[in-house]
């Protein structure tokens, strides 16, 4: 007992709280259970009695230090034992970057480990033994022991306490840490294990062995936007991997799953951007994916974050690399062509056909035209169709598919099927004719949607089968004696068995001539005189109108205004009062007189065969329609 308070007393240390001789534990505190007072000896051959109660401290007994903690210990003593060959002996058994710290700042070290690794015991003014041993264990196996603490900790991290590595940062920074031993643990040890302690560190490096990503930088590499990564991760498309340094946690999503998401969403494009591509609306790109022109593209990460279908990418531009080549610019000589959307005006009934449209102009060769846009190039948004086409609407195939009961459509495509405007479709909704879904949206059931389309037929279709540019559905119907079912529709049976698309006869003419409008206003499609020879007498004798009409002037302005599109107060002085020469061409429509006289022309043209010039594009290849 004596020698080891000698040691402790020459040592000076504080921290050495056992007889690194004996191996019991030293007290500061009389060992007698009746006195308990603190021992404050002032001479050192009085060490051994308690000056307080005078009992000799050598007959108590006390606390031995373990077996397999004292190796450790010993070595840890040591470093400041007074003896020479003892004080290298321990330094020897260090690594060699601790040796030049001093015996000193290595024995200052081991506290402070034992504080970090280990846990204190209850008594403030001594550090657990076991602690202190297992801190020397580290020190004596520097650097590797202290990494495999580090990696221990950071697979078994608590998060109701800081990791290791975030309490050694803060050791060494704090202001009683001395200057070599910070410096051992910031730089040195970083150094080894290529990581900066801390819990910052830690994650960074954890992230780079993961490889895995954070929400911002998977959100540039899926290319969408972060909530949408979040969203994935929900939807259980993005895996994850969870980093837990202490308190600290941070979740990777991983490269592989990221990648596969990539691919889900890089061949995606929203029908909205094909809609700004083509001016199609939403009827028309349904009508296109019932053809097979366009795809869905449907994905698990697509399902997740849109709650429509995407388009297939790829196949979307290839359709329009291929619209674009059949669309040549419209000219000044082409003031007949029609715009597509109002040509279909006069398909009712059924969806309107624009799959089975372009199916037959890629199968024809056939040819669309659009007016030039800002780029020098055609604008496929605004496509125009020759007017023969509407020779050939009936035979476009189209048809409503499988209708469930709950489907829904919008507005835009209701009224694109029935052919009206907004108006028209609240007086269907009003009077019953439709149905709006039990959900909040409103929206007109597609089934009865159906219905009313081969039931009723609007004067919209009406008047773009009686002819493009007349607006007479009502008296067309009252001279039938067919009542509208509802304001602005009519029964479509009974009108189907009196209506038919027919084009004019002055637009057949200018094709079958190959006249341009202006050659027409110039003149070019009035009849010859053998032509006149055969129809004149087909017409009822008239005297000459007071302001100058006559019969071959009349037919004359009636092939002008059929073949160019303009109105009849538009007619050139040539062809007399414009008021005057309506008069007698409506006198004839209405005997029927003016069918006859076409029938007659027509007949003409094919007995003398007439096709265009050598050389020139055919109009009848553009629209399909065969010469003759």
């Amino acid at each position: 007992m004596r020698e080891g308070n000698y040691v402790r007393a020459l040592s000076s240390v504080e921290p050495i709280s056992f007889c690194p001789e004996s191996w019991t534990l030293l007290t500061d505190h009389c060992l007698n259970p009746d006195c308990g007072k603190p021992l404050l000896w002032q001479k050192l051959d009085q060490v051994s009695h308690c000056p307080a109660c005078k009992s000799d401290q050598r007959d108590f007994e006390t606390a031995a230090v373990p077996m397999e903690l004292r190796q450790h210990l010993k070595a840890w003593a040591d470093l400041v034992h007074p003896l020479a060959d003892r004080q290298s002996a321990a330094l020897a058994q260090c690594h060699e970057k601790l040796r030049t710290l001093g015996r000193g700042s290595i024995f200052d070290l081991v506290p402070g480990l034992a504080n970090l690794i280990g846990q204190p015991t209850s008594d403030k003014d001594h550090t657990n033994l076991e602690a202190i041993a297992g801190a020397m264990e580290v020190v004596l196996g520097w650097p590797e022991k202290m990494l495999a603490a580090l990696e221990v900790d950071a697979e078994v991290s608590d998060v109701c306490q800081q990791s290791l590595s975030t309490r050694l940062r803060r050791y060494a920074q704090a202001p009683a840490t001395l200057p070599e031993v910070r410096s051992l643990l910031l730089y040195d040890l970083a150094n080894d294990r290529a990581c900066s302690l801390g819990a910052k560190a830690e994650l960074v490096s954890a992230r780079r062995k993961v490889g895995g990503m954070g929400v911002r930088e998977a959100a540039a590499s899926i290319g969408v936007a972060p909530p949408y990564v979040t969203a994935l991760r929900r939807a259980g498309i993005l895996e994850a991997k969870t980093i837990n340094r202490g308190r600290v946690r941070l979740e990777l999503l991983t490269r592989k799953s990221c990648a596969a998401a990539r691919a889900d969403l890089e061949d995606r494009m929203s029908e909205a951007e094909f809609s700004h591509l083509t001016g199609f609306s939403e009827h028309a790109i349904e009508q296109l994916l019932s053809t097979g022109h366009v795809e869905r593209l449907r994905t698990p990460a697509i399902d997740a974050l849109f709650d429509r279908p995407m388009l297939r990418r790829s196949q979307a531009e290839l359709f329009v690399e291929r619209l674009r080549s059949r669309v040549f610019p419209l000219g000044r000589d082409d003031g007949d062509w029609i715009p597509l959307e109002r040509a279909f005006t006069a398909i009712g009934g059924r969806p309107k056909p624009y799959g089975s449209f372009l199916t037959w102009m890629y199968a024809q060769g056939a040819h669309l035209r659009a007016p030039t846009g800002l780029d020098g190039n055609p604008d496929i948004r605004a496509l125009h169709v020759s007017p023969f086409v509407l020779d050939r609407l009936s035979k476009f195939e189209s048809e409503f598919g499988v209708v469930d009961g709950g489907e829904t459509v919008s507005m835009v495509t209701a009224g694109e099927v029935l052919n009206c405007d907004a108006a028209d479709l609240q007086l269907l909704l009003e009077g019953g004719r439709l149905m709006r879904s039990p959900d909040r949206n409103g929206l007109p059931l597609m089934q009865n949607v159906a219905q009313a389309a081969q039931q009723l037929i609007s004067f919209g279709e009406i008047n773009a089968r009686l002819g493009l540019r007349e607006r007479r559905a009502a008296r067309w119907l009252r001279a039938r004696g067919i009542l509208p079912t509802l304001e602005g529709f009519a029964d479509r049976p009974a009108v189907e068995n009196r209506l038919g698309v027919k084009l004019p006869y002055g637009l057949i003419r200018r094709h079958l001539l190959g006249l341009t409008i202006n050659k027409v206003s110039r003149g070019g499609a009035e009849v010859t005189d053998r032509e006149w020879d055969l129809a004149r007498a087909w017409i009822p004798r008239q005297r000459r109108s007071r302001r100058g009409v006559c019969d071959r002037s009349v037919l004359n302005a009636a092939i002008w205004v059929a073949a160019t599109g303009r109105r009849w107060c538009d007619i050139p002085a040539q062809y007399g009062d414009p008021s005057a020469s309506y008069s007698r061409y409506h006198h004839w429509k209405r005997t029927g007189t003016l069918e006859t006289v076409y029938r007659i022309l027509a007949r003409e043209h094919r007995r003398k065969s007439v096709r265009p010039k050598a050389g020139s594009r055919s109009p009848y290849a553009e629209a399909g329609v065969a010469h003759g």
